[in-house]
């Protein structure tokens, strides 16, 4: 089973460039209880660019956001169309948007399937810090159900060491700067609510209509600009040649 459901996922990833896969068992999550489902999916994908707080701006953020959610739910389409063909029992569960009311808590959480799934830690800036891309990525999380799986050991510790970028970044100083372990609450990492409330209130402010994106944690990071770098390059050296439909290994 482990090698059906594999070729399944790494062929319909296969057209999207840099994304990646991993999992991990299903036994935190409430979706367990089913019956359906014994493994939880994380996908992720980096961003198209690379910008530092040093030259942000805040539409071309916006943009970006934009462009990878917009592939992000294609990439969900195929993994749907490849998992039903293949008859895999297969759910992304919805995603619950921020309404300003805590505890702003998803019924599958992409960071913890992250760090379950060995693809990296939790910052200090409560960011899932992927060994490959870092935090600069976009996720999908999904449930699925297979007779046994190959997974890797979960990430338990906080791998930044003496950076703490991402607290001096943050504009409203919201980030405690304590190290995350397994089981630290987000709460003692961020205040996660008045994050929310402090980009609502700029957002309104400058008429954008939405929150402000702000991502200035995010994107004083350093870990993973080097590896998006080189896909970049790699993927503009493809177009220029003309191969389109070229793809990087997922």
């Amino acid at each position: 089973m482990y090698n059906k459901v594999k070729e399944v996922f790494d062929r319909a990833l296969a057209l999207f460039p840099g994304v990646k896969w991993a999992c991990c068992p299903l036994d935190f999550s409430q979706w367990k209880e089913s019956g359906k489902y014994n493994y939880a999916l994380l996908v992720y994908a980096p961003y198209d660019e690379i910008m530092t707080i040093w030259k942000y701006k805040e539409p071309r953020q916006a943009a970006q956001k934009r462009r990878r959610s917009a592939a992000m739910k294609e990439v969900a389409a195929a993994l749907e169309k490849a998992a039903k063909a293949a008859g895999i029992p297969f759910l992304i569960p919805p995603v619950t948007r921020d309404n300003m009311s805590p505890p702003y808590k998803m019924s599958l959480s992409s960071k913890e399937v992250g760090v379950r799934s060995g693809v990296g830690w939790i910052g200090r800036s409560d960011l899932l810090i992927t060994y490959d891309y870092g935090p600069r990525i976009e996720t999908v999380s999904a449930v699925f159900y297979a007779d046994h799986m190959e997974t890797r050991p979960p990430v338990t510790k906080n791998q930044c060491g003496d950076c703490s970028l991402c607290v001096k970044a943050c504009p409203f100083h919201l980030i405690t700067g304590k190290t995350w372990k397994e089981g630290t609450p987000r709460e003692e990492l961020l205040d996660y609510h008045n994050c929310s409330v402090q980009r609502d209130l700029l957002g309104r402010k400058m008429g954008l209509g939405r929150k402000f994106m702000c991502a200035r944690c995010l994107l004083a990071c350093p870990v993973g600009v080097e590896n998006i770098q080189k896909l970049n390059a790699t993927l503009e050296r493809k177009e220029e040649n003309g191969c389109t439909a070229c793809s990087a290994d997922s």
